[in-house]
């Protein structure tokens, strides 16, 4: 059991770090990246700047709605380089001729930024040179090999690809920038080791069931509670479900209003209940089955806004609680939601306590 967050609190606490910082999401195409790269970009408090390598911004705004509501608001700068853009030999060939205007002597670090992509310098440009900025270069696969010239040979002195990604980190070290780099394939390379934090999401099939899974696998200066994550992209959003006990539970959750009717079932007062087991069918017996591990806690959180919805809608409930559970525990599950006048009226408990008759 768990409960739904938009990211883990490890990612949390590593957005709060000073910066400059950087962090690889890794994985497979149609693992969740992108959108896990949108959330992380939607919790970060200051400017913030996508670069779209694959999908153009117009069909991006039209996926993703929020995404444009940011951009409209001015709380977000999008980079379309799907159209294309300068090569890297053609880039290489600017800096050897801007060397020519500068000193021999003169450091030439700079000047090899501008080997790098003109849609990432953009986006360095538009970074504040003072507030933390969040950069997301999705995906910068798609950027290398946009930019890379693939029919080089061994005879020309161009940058490979690592030489490149030592490039951008440097450059990024020159402000106060949280760098996001989206990588499209599963496997580690020389960027993992440079940069200050890897996340990888995975999806798999078992027993017919879509998982997903988020692996933190390295995040400097950050605690790591919690190294492995479910989390789905439902609605289009990226939401991870983090341990119960992690996050405090509130004394009652809120009752969900009703979408719409249902002849012959209860609502459960909880969307989320009804998505994964349905509504519960009047005449027939609902039986939930749960691991002996599993806490009186989460257990709670799943019932109680069905019995707050019954007896909102005049219903009557029948408790048998297991062995140790006291009555004020119980009460608890509507205290909030339910008076206590409804409580005494409508609820009943068969509860066997010591000395005191079943």
């Amino acid at each position: 059991m768990g409960a739904a967050i938009d990211l883990p609190a490890e990612l949390t606490a590593f957005l709060d770090r000073p910066t400059p910082q950087s962090l690889i999401i890794r994985g497979a195409p149609g693992t969740g990246k992108s959108l896990l790269a949108l959330a992380i970009l939607e919790a970060f408090s200051g400017p913030r700047i996508y670069v779209s390598s694959r999908v153009p911004r117009s069909r991006l705004e039209f996926d993703i709605p929020r995404l444009g509501r940011l951009a409209e608001a001015g709380q977000l700068s999008i980079v379309d380089m799907t159209a294309g853009g300068t090569d890297l030999r053609t880039a290489s060939r600017s800096l050897e001729s801007a060397r020519e205007l500068v000193e021999p002597e003169a450091p030439t670090d700079g000047l090899r930024s501008l080997l790098l992509p003109p849609e990432v310098l953009e986006a360095w440009s538009q970074a504040s040179p003072s507030a933390p900025t969040l950069i997301v270069l999705d995906s910068w696969d798609a950027i290398v090999e946009r930019h890379v010239d693939v029919t080089n040979n061994a005879h020309d002195a161009l940058p490979s690809r690592e030489e490149l990604e030592r490039v951008a980190l440097a450059q990024m070290a020159q402000a106060p920038i949280f760098l996001v780099m989206v990588i499209e394939h599963a496997d580690a390379g020389q960027l993992e080791y440079l940069t200050d934090g890897v996340v990888a999401v995975i999806r798999e099939i078992r027993e017919d069931r879509t998982e997903r899974w988020l692996h933190i696998e390295k995040l400097r200066g950050t605690r790591i509670a919690h190294s492995s994550y479910p989390f789905s992209l439902e609605g289009g959003r990226f939401q991870s479900i983090a341990p119960l006990g992690m996050r405090p539970r509130p004394a009652t959750p809120p009752i969900d209003r009703q979408p719409s009717p249902s002849p012959g079932q209860i609502w459960p007062g909880s969307s989320d209940y009804a998505s994964f087991f349905g509504r519960l069918p009047i005449g027939k017996l609902t039986l939930l089955e749960l691991d002996p591990e599993v806490p009186n806690s989460a257990v709670a959180m799943m019932v109680a806004p069905l019995l707050n919805q019954v007896v909102a809608g005049g219903g009557r409930v029948l408790h048998i609680p297991p062995p140790g559970m006291q009555p004020t525990e119980i009460w608890k599950l509507y205290q909030g939601q339910t008076s206590k006048e409804d409580f005494l009226r409508q609820v009943r408990l068969l509860c066997p306590l010591p000395g005191i008759e079943p």
